[in-house]
């Protein structure tokens, strides 16, 4: 699914944000930067940016009372949302048009 988050910290090697529904995300370099590149973190993002991407992981800890999100914000891998569509459904053994419908509809927000 794509979201939105609003980034609350930057380190060196990770974004921490906070997504519209309250849960923490985080977004490594390598998910935001190409791998070639020498820019810090720290120099293309700021405290308040509101950033998009793609829900990558969701998991939980601490007796499921805990949630971590992992978003993908690469601007290639947002595009090519439709092949990650595909992909998932044969990853999953299903049908394409078994996705569900909410997950259609940022397919169309992130080809705009």
């Amino acid at each position: 699914m794509i979201v939105t988050a609003t980034v609350s910290n930057v380190l060196d090697t990770k974004a921490i944000c906070r997504l519209e529904n309250g849960l923490t995300a985080t977004v490594i370099k390598e998910k935001i930067l190409d791998l070639d590149s020498n820019k810090k973190l720290k120099d293309e993002l700021d405290i308040g940016f509101i950033i998009t991407g793609r829900i990558e992981h969701i998991m939980t800890g601490d007796g499921d009372k805990k949630f971590e999100v992992q978003l993908n914000c690469k601007k290639g891998d947002l595009h090519n949302h439709k092949n990650y569509l595909k992909d998932l459904a044969e990853s999953l053994g299903i049908d394409q048009r078994a996705i569900l419908e909410e997950d259609k509809r940022n397919l169309n927000f992130s080809e705009a």
